[in-house]
């Protein structure tokens, strides 16, 4: 009896990735809700503080109210003894009910004490009334007025946090991000991951900002990462655009976090325009280098808000260094008249390669991971779906802006949802045939897909719609377009049973590794950041 199939590393470490990630996430929600805790703790100790100071300014007044009130009382006390004694001629005449009717009068006012039943003599003084009020603010109820505690300070948040040492002659990496780390495991977090494995510090700023000004805290994602997210402007990548104004606040912040982090020496990666005004105030004020890595036509997205052209025109012709991902942004930066550099997608060839030799199964199943976008042919996938329902589809990843009319009414159409980068060879072992079917569309004809690569590693047939970067895959990749076609492209993808094949697919994609990608771009990083000193050399390496 044969036990289960050891795990390979690529995938454990794919995993521990997927948890690091998850763990990440976890830490930064409940950094979030203790920063929440903090804040209302340091409102609170505010109110507090004002409310020792003025307590403290009003001191000496309770201390003269309280003399006077004290004389007041004494001069009631010897008018109550004396409406006492005459009230004791009065229960005896006639007149007593009325007397008895002031006496009932009086104690309402407080002038005079309550007895037991059956008490005589004169009334014993009454207890002296409060210096003050008790507090209606429900937050100062309970304290003592007579000495406010001082507030204490919140204590820093660390979660464990602890801080990679810099590697002399390397500088850091200050990425002004377009997609938060947590989200799908691509070309940002593929490369960003090398670079640090390399030697370099990471800083991944997210694409949130927080309005109040301050320094920003950072998490460890994993060795030599972090991410943080700067203070100053309320603004929101995509949705608008950062003015001067914005610009010089998140800056303070970004220069608050170079001092405590000890960045002497930093490269920023600029992934979305956006971050342009912030990107070149550090450059000016900071020295730190800027590099444009350029992998998507921005204006084409429909979530980016209309300035982004412009922005863009800015940072391509005024950045220290340009990477573009495909063949139709480099044309476009060249037009700029700026020296670029072509650095593709690429793939994970180890983790990838893990996919299970393909076994048929009764039903074949055609598979797509990726954004479920805007730019995904929803029309396209529910056609070829309807016209073959003895094939199931499976749509792996996020639904965010796509056209869902028609493909959830579909019985053989499924959708798992996001899965977790360490578990998706698992999930997608079972895929006979994988589909890119992209619109068309400025966007699509300037991307260069990461999943291609991924797929080629697999071994496994991939049909698309034609797309311009796709070109170099020559036959390894099937073209259609139109239901038809694309129904008769994945129909002799699901017929094929040619080991070579698959194997040229998988020699292509260790062509065409992250490894490879992240020595080009560190290359860039490393020049950009050199100094007149530029320090001992890297580990490992001779003098």
């Amino acid at each position: 009896m044969t036990g289960p199939a050891p795990t390979s590393p690529a995938r454990t470490i794919a995993a521990l990735e997927t948890d690091l990630l998850q763990t990440s996430l976890e830490l930064r929600r409940a950094s979030e809700e203790y920063e929440a805790l903090a804040s209302a703790f340091r409102a609170t100790s505010e109110r507090l503080r004002d409310a020792g100071a003025a307590i403290a300014a009003s001191h000496d007044e309770v201390a003269r109210v309280t003399a006077t009130l004290r004389a007041e009382l004494e001069a009631a006390r010897r008018g109550r003894d004396e409406a006492a004694r005459k009230l004791q001629e009065v229960c005896s005449t006639r007149v007593w009910r009325l007397g008895n009717l002031y006496w009932r009068f009086l104690r309402r006012l407080g002038l005079l004490p309550a007895r037991a039943e059956g008490e005589t003599g004169p009334a014993p003084d009454p207890p002296l009334a409060p210096a003050a009020p008790a507090p209606a603010d429900p937050v100062l109820a309970g304290t003592s007025l007579s000495a406010a505690p001082p507030p204490v300070e919140a204590p820093a948040r660390t979660f464990g946090l602890r801080r990679d040492p810099v590697v002399p002659g390397l500088p850091d990496v200050v990425c002004f991000s377009i997609v938060e780390w947590e989200f799908l495991f691509q070309r940002p977090q593929q490369l960003l991951s090398r670079l640090a494995d390399l030697g370099h510090r990471v800083f991944y700023v997210s694409q949130f900002l927080e309005p109040a000004p301050g320094a920003p805290e950072v998490h460890r994602l994993r060795p030599r990462v972090y991410a943080l997210r700067l203070h100053g402007s309320a603004a929101r990548l995509f949705s608008g655009e950062l003015t001067s104004t914005d610009a010089e606040a998140v800056f303070a912040s970004l220069a608050m976090l170079g001092e405590r982090e000890g960045i002497a020496s930093a490269v920023s990666v600029v992934h979305q325009p956006f971050w342009w005004p912030v990107a070149e105030r550090a450059r000016r004020a900071l020295g730190w280098k800027v590099l444009y890595d350029c992998m998507d036509d921005h204006a084409s997205f429909l979530t980016n808000a209309s300035a982004v052209e412009g922005v863009e025109r800015g940072i391509l012709g005024s950045a220290d260094g340009v990477v573009v991902s495909s063949r139709a942004l480099e044309a476009r930066a060249r037009l700029a008249g700026r020296r670029v550099t072509l650095v593709p997608n690429g793939c994970d060839v180890e983790y990838f390669s893990t996919v299970t030799r393909r076994s048929r199964g009764a039903r074949p199943t055609v598979g797509f991971y990726g954004c479920i976008a805007d730019w995904f042919d929803s029309d396209l996938v529910a056609d070829v779906a309807q016209r073959r329902p003895e094939w199931d589809f499976l749509l792996i990843g996020p639904t965010y802006l796509a056209d869902l009319t028609r493909l959830p009414a579909l019985p053989n159409v499924s959708f798992p949802g996001v899965v977790p980068y360490g578990e998706l060879v698992g999930r997608i072992d079972g895929v006979d045939v994988f589909i890119l079917p992209f619109r068309r569309t400025s966007l699509t004809m300037a991307a260069n897909p990461v999943k291609a690569y991924e797929i080629m590693a697999t071994g496994r047939p991939l049909v698309s719609v034609p797309l311009p970067e796709l070109e170099p895959f020559g036959d390894l990749v099937r073209f259609g377009t139109g239901p038809a076609e694309f129904e008769e492209r994945i129909d002799e993808a699901l017929r094929e049973d040619d080991p070579a094949i698959a194997e040229r697919r998988r020699a292509f994609a260790r062509r065409n590794s992250w490894d490879a990608r992240a020595l080009q771009l560190e290359e860039l990083v490393s020049s950009l950041g050199d100094r007149e000193d530029p320090g001992p050399t890297r580990p490992g390496e001779g003098t």
